[in-house]
């Protein structure tokens, strides 16, 4: 089976960076109409958009045949078997139902925290499939 690799989806990078750039662009166009440039506003919102680029880019599960990794910026990258697995945790919201973080329960005591609201839905399902499997 060729393994499935999943990256933050277009919509966390859309939620996370929009609102930065929105407000780098709006302030760059007020400037320019006004003729006072102000450069620290419209750098911070660039420099906040670029930060929460860079995490977002980091983050990266890869479901191969009988391991999972997952890397995060912070935590580097973790991974384990399929069939080590004791136990998966999802949190979700009442709302949404959306999967937020989980926590997944190794044999060996420790644990893959693992944070699902950026990936695609399909992450979660091919995930939960393939501990099943095994």
């Amino acid at each position: 089976m060729e393994p499935q690799i999943f990256r933050a989806s277009s919509s966390a990078y859309a939620v996370l960076c929009g609102p930065w750039l929105l407000i780098a662009a709006l302030w760059a166009y007020v400037s320019i109409q006004t003729g006072r440039v102000q450069y620290a506003p419209i750098a911070i919102c660039l420099a906040v958009a670029a930060l929460f680029g860079v995490w977002l880019a980091a983050l990266r599960l890869v479901l191969a045949g009988e391991r999972f990794a997952y890397r995060s910026l912070l935590l580097g990258t973790q991974q384990a078997q399929y069939s080590d697995v004791s136990g998966v945790s999802v949190s979700q919201p009442r709302v949404s139902r959306m999967p937020i973080r989980g926590k997944v329960q190794l044999r060996s005591g420790g644990e893959v925290l693992i944070n699902w609201k950026v990936f695609p839905v399909q992450a979660v399902k091919s995930f939960h499939e393939r501990i099943a499997r095994s």
